[in-house]
């Protein structure tokens, strides 16, 4: 969330060590968004977890 507020992206890819796979990382952050009412984190969480769905 902080990541974003600062530079309106976040790294989703999942190569960090001991992180989730994409699309629970990005379940997660808009569930973050959801909680402290951030729309276009909301938006950008759920249009990559949609990019993801897609690609894997």
């Amino acid at each position: 969330m902080l990541q974003f507020l600062y530079t309106f992206d976040y790294d989703s890819s999942g190569r960090a060590e001991n992180s989730s796979s994409p699309m629970v990382f990005n379940v997660k952050v808009y569930s973050i968004a959801d909680k402290y009412d951030i729309p276009a984190l909301k938006s950008q969480a759920k249009h990559k977890f949609e990019t993801t769905v897609g690609t894997c």
